[in-house]
This record gives structure tokens, sequence and C-alpha cells, in this order.
């Protein structure tokens, strides 16, 4: 199992997977194989196998939040959550928001880093919080700053900056400094345990998803294991309320 671990926190999704069915074969009732078996196939997007083993965990202790709220996310990425989906994130959020650092020194945590990684998860170029990922950079200073981006050409021209690819398989993602995730769509669970980040930041559209921002708060920050610093695209009472964050205007 230590050895299933390892792999899944390095990324290696696929020796993870292997592992833990080695695991089950010897031991069919191992909760915690199970639940991470689930929990691997999920990161791997098999979605389908992701929910099979979680559900055949929770038969076997139902009491454990953390394989219910994987079984939610699943659900989630799946599309058959109950309709009171988002509602039901939004009363979780405050609880989440003991993860996240204090707004006021967000900015500090990120300029006293030597080199800072912007990695965009929106959509496209055109997506506002591009342009709020400007604007942090120019408040940010004179940090060592690196673009990267899960395809190429896409955010170059709204930039006028470099843009390096980000591919796990092939090594290439950053190593070290502050991470700032900008969006939402795209997870980094994947390959964020292979970084070890002096500091890590979600530039998150005001208004987002409930069911979204929930999710990567708890991905980025680990579970709680790490702080993560939350800044927002522009001004959210609402938003505000649920997850306190910098506003970047």
């Amino acid at each position: 199992m230590q050895q299933a671990l390892l792999a899944q926190q390095r990324g290696e999704l696929a020796r993870a997977i292997a592992l833990y069915e080695a695991a089950i074969a010897v031991d069919p009732a191992n909760f915690d194989a199970l639940h991470m078996l689930g929990v691997a196939h999920y990161q791997s997007g098999n979605n389908a196998s992701a929910l099979t083993y979680v559900e055949m965990a929770l038969q076997l202790r139902p009491e454990v939040e953390a394989a219910q709220h994987n079984l939610y996310l699943i659900r989630q990425a799946i599309g058959f959550l109950p309709a009171a989906g988002e509602e039901l994130c939004a009363r979780a959020l405050p609880r989440v928001a003991r993860m996240l650092a204090d707004p006021a020194g967000s900015l500090d945590a990120l300029r006293s880093a030597r080199e800072m990684h912007i990695v965009f998860a929106c959509a496209s170029s055109d997506d506002p919080l591009v342009r709020s990922a400007l604007r942090l950079r120019e408040r940010i200073g004179q940090v060592s700053l690196r673009f990267w981006a899960p395809v190429e050409g896409a955010f170059e021209r709204a930039l006028g900056a470099a843009v390096e690819r980000c591919d796990p398989i092939a090594g290439a993602l950053p190593r070290s400094g502050a991470l700032v995730c900008v969006g939402l769509e795209r997870s980094l669970v994947s390959w964020l345990p292979q970084m070890k980040p002096s500091a890590v930041a979600l530039l998150a559209p005001a208004g987002a998803s409930n069911r979204l921002l929930l999710r990567r708060i708890r991905e980025l920050a680990d579970e709680g294991r790490r702080s993560l610093h939350l800044l927002y695209a522009g001004s959210d009472k609402r938003s505000q309320r649920i997850a306190p964050g910098l506003e970047i205007a």
C-alpha cells in the first residue's frame, strides 16, 4: 500500500492502480486499497471505474467522510448530482475556507518566492481570468515568472509572453517556487504532488460555481495539508462571504 500511495503522489497513476489491484487481489475487503484505487481511476479520468471502487469501499466503511466526499466528486464528474448540489456545496464552502490563508498576506507570499509559475486552467485566452493574471503579474513586481498551459499556442498573443506546455508525462511542469492556478476548468491534482511549491494560489472568477470552487480548493490545499491563497478576478460580495479571498481588480 505504501508503494501505491507513493506512486500516486508522484503522479504515476498506472503504477498506483496496478499496486492497489494487487493489494485487493490478496485482500478483497481492504477499504484503503478500494478507496484509493477509486481515487486513482478518478485522477486518470476513468470515472466509471472510480465510482465502482469508491462505492465498494463505502459499503465496507460508510462513515468515512473522505470517501463520501470523493464519491460526491465522482458523481459530479459523471453528471448525476442532485438538483440541490450547488446549494450543498455553498454550505460546505465556509468549512473548507479554513484551508485558506489570510488574503492580506497573499501578495507578500507570492512576492517572497524566487520564481512564480502561472498555470492556466481556464478555457481560452479570451477568458477574463487571463486579464486578471496579467494584473496579478503587475502587482507582484519583479519575481521571476513563467507561464504554463496544457496546450501550445493558446495564450501567447494575449499575454505577450512565451507560454510553456505543461506535460506531466514528459516531465514538463513547474518544479519549485510559487504556483498560481488560473481558472477552475482543469485539475492539477495528477501532477501537483511532483512539485514542491513554496506557496499555492487559486485565481478564480468572481461568482464561480460553488461545486468547482469547492473541488479546486480541496485539491490545491491538499485537503488542508497546505494553506491556499484564494484570489478573485473582480469583486463579488457573495463569493467573499462564502470563501474570503484577495480581489485582483
